[in-house]
């Protein structure tokens, strides 16, 4: 027999669900995580307001056709919009700096090659 103490309660591993943001239509789309077929489903919890949960592909496509999740998709997420805009903005400025500060460090490469041969050439010509 198994006592209580060595019984040990089982995880379940959770994510949080967030559908993906269609550029070109500017709004968010379901979009399911699990393949057809798929087993051991990982569980992903929605922020929907129903605290509702799903770990299956049934599940999830019946989850999706709630009113609840309908409105919660089409109301609030419309206010994440301006701040994805924002982030995309954000990212696509951090990618510019980057490549300008690895021009830069090309360049500086150089130009300290340049000084080292330069200053090799300055001792040779004084002995």
């Amino acid at each position: 027999m198994v006592s209580r103490n060595d019984m040990q309660l089982a995880t379940i591993e959770s994510r949080i669900y967030k559908p993906e943001y269609d550029v070109n239509t500017g709004c968010y789309k379901d979009k399911c995580p699990y393949l057809p077929y798929q087993r051991n489903c990982i569980r992903y919890d929605c922020e929907c307001g129903s605290n509702s949960y799903f770990d299956s592909r049934v599940k999830y496509k019946s989850h999706i056709q709630s009113k609840m999740h309908k409105r919660w998709l089409s109301y609030t997420h419309l206010k994440n919009v301006e701040k994805d805009k924002e982030i995309k903005r954000l990212n696509k400025e951090l990618r510019i700096s980057k490549q300008q500060n690895n021009k830069q460090k090309k360049i500086i490469a150089k130009l300290r090659k340049e000084l080292i041969e330069s200053r090799k050439k300055n001792k040779e010509k004084k002995y």
